[in-house]
């Protein structure tokens, strides 16, 4: 039987100003809203004499000029919480969640397609995504590698995202991931049927289920689990993601299902959760499921009764590990040599021991004085990008039900992913809220729905009422906030691109050196099937050297400072 979400006079006062009805909600919005305060002092002394955008790396021109107006928007929802009435609209959401969640996860992928195809224009941004994107594509026709010709590879592939993005061979054409291939083979059938962009508005359909499933066998009430889908659903962080080509979605799903099959561990369950995880593991980079399930193999070791499901979750590892976390990489490497089968197995088994080895020892490292900053605007963004306040939840959930040994493996979860990156020398570049977190992303709605739901006493209603009210209003307006930075981000990135009216180019030739990351423009089908062929500028004299000699059909129709296009003939 469903639980009702409020009594009939937990929705008078929830209809009142929350500020008035409960010391809870005043110490919590004035918590929520010293935080937020600080992170925008903090944007705006770093905004401080700084008025160009590219004028910085990508991750901390995110952050000063995409991240500010967001952060006064949860400033302001913080306040607008407070209005009567809102509490109560919040508490009907989140019983709506409670209740019809495949209804809910439906309207969801619906939502998020859209999104995909509006905000997000159908676009790999980053080269994190075209890279998976590319791959998807090559797995769509049946092959393992796509195939450019040789004397185009340097212009086809820009040399600086060599077997940093894409391997190549430029003896043979051959062109592939560089990263592992999960989420590649998961947009290859969505490809195939020319809708890639589906792939992660169903994966963010899929975490709705999951994140409801989650709070019932946790928390066990549809009153918890509805609004931990509404918190979850009111992040940005959540919905921007699923909307790109990122495999993060992917990844926070995989591990909820990891973490749902290993609640009540069984041989059977156990078993199951390992193919999850050796799906999560090869995904792009096995980082992310790796630092998520550290905390879950100790407490299985740490039972006697638990310790057989370690062999079972063991055993589930190994095929999809084997097959692809080893074979890829090996299969990659023979990509270097001449006809792509002249290494014998064993070298080529040696040689990717040697790389995995000297890959570990170049992504873990001690922090440096940049790299904790990193980490600490990284925080920041965890932040703007959820529901105001919702970190300081998970926060205070986390403390309350320190005896509840399930959530609190969620917790360490989340702890171990966020510290475990402060050893990875990277910023993370491009990306949508902290990306590198994201895998353990949905603990953050369950530990906030446990702080809110297991509050006892007569505040109780109030804070309930104020939480959801300020989930509703996030969904509307820091979602649309966020989404449409998204989107002017996009639409500035793909303007970079050259073009000329009336015409419709065959080639297109991008100057990076006159556009911000716009390197990141060149991006062709893998076997060249659609128009036009993207190049990467080498100058003036050495593309047109190269047009002459591989596309002498064409004659240059638009030249200016982002580049040149070419066309079979001038207008």
């Amino acid at each position: 039987m469903t639980q009702p979400v409020l009594t009939d006079a937990g929705d008078a006062v929830a209809a009142r100003p929350a500020a008035f009805a409960s010391r809870r909600v005043l110490v919590f919005f004035f918590s929520a809203c010293g935080a937020t305060a600080a992170i925008i002092y903090w944007l705006q002394a770093l905004r401080m004499g700084r008025f160009d955008p590219q004028a910085l790396p990508i991750f901390y021109s995110l952050f000063i000029f995409q991240d500010y107006l967001p952060a006064l928007t949860a400033l302001g929802l913080l306040a607008a919480a407070l209005v009567p009435g809102v509490g109560a609209f919040g508490m009907r959401l989140a019983s709506i969640c409670g209740d019809r969640p495949i209804t809910v996860a439906g309207i969801t992928t619906v939502c998020l397609s859209a999104g995909a195809l509006l905000v997000y224009r159908n676009h790999p941004l980053s080269m994190d995504e075209y890279a998976a994107a590319f791959q998807g594509k090559v797995f769509a026709t049946g092959h393992l590698t796509g195939r450019f010709p040789v004397p185009l590879m340097d212009w086809l592939v820009p040399p600086g995202f060599q077997n940093q993005f894409l391997t190549v061979s430029h003896e043979s054409g051959a062109v592939a991931s560089i990263y592992l291939p999960g989420f590649a083979l998961l947009l290859a059938p969505f490809t195939w049927l020319s809708i890639p962009w589906a792939a992660n508005a169903i994966v963010g359909g899929v975490t709705v289920l999951l994140v409801h499933r989650l709070a019932l066998e946790l928390l066990g009430s549809r009153q918890a689990a509805g609004l931990a889908v509404l918190l979850t659903l009111a992040s940005p962080a959540v919905t921007i993601n699923a909307m790109s080509y990122y495999s993060m979605p992917a990844h926070l799903a995989a591990n909820a299902a990891f973490a749902l099959l290993l609640l009540r561990p069984t041989p059977r369950r156990a078993l199951a959760a390992g193919v999850v995880g050796s799906f999560a593991l090869v995904l792009h980079n096995p980082v992310p499921h790796i630092l998520f399930a550290i905390p879950w193999g100790i407490w299985l070791l740490a039972g006697r009764e638990r310790r057989l499901n370690v062999l079972f979750l063991l055993i589930g590892y190994l095929p999809l590990c084997i097959v692809i976390g080893i074979g890829w990489p090996m299969f990659l490497h023979t990509l270097h040599d001449a006809d792509g089968v002249a290494a014998s197995t064993q070298a080529a088994g040696s040689t990717v021991l040697g790389q995995w080895l000297a890959s570990l020892r170049s992504v873990l490292v001690l922090p440096s004085v940049p790299l904790l900053v990193a980490r600490i605007i990284g925080t920041a963004k965890i932040w703007i990008w959820a529901v105001p306040g919702l970190l300081l939840l998970a926060c205070v959930g986390a403390f309350k039900e320190r005896r509840n040994v399930r959530l609190m493996l969620l917790a360490a979860s989340a702890l171990t992913t966020l510290i475990g990156y402060t050893f990875v020398p990277f910023d993370q570049g491009h990306g949508w809220g902290f990306r590198y977190f994201h895998s353990a992303w949905f603990a953050l709605p369950l530990l906030a729905a446990a702080a809110v739901v297991k509050i006892d006493g007569q505040q109780a209603p109030q804070m309930r009422a104020y939480v959801a009210g300020l989930a509703a209003l996030s969904l509307v307006f820091l979602t649309a906030i966020h989404a449409s930075n998204v989107q002017n981000f996009i639409d500035a990135q793909r303007s970079q691109m050259p073009a000329v009216a009336g015409i419709t180019p065959q080639v297109l030739i991008v100057n990076s050196r006159a556009g911000y990351y716009a390197g990141d423009l060149v991006q062709n089908d893998p076997l060249l099937r659609t128009k036009p062929i993207v190049l990467i500028s080498h100058g003036q004299s050495d593309d047109e050297q190269v047009m002459k000699q591989n596309f002498p059909g064409l004659q240059r129709v638009y030249k200016g400072p982002h580049g040149t296009a070419w066309a079979p003939s001038a207008p």
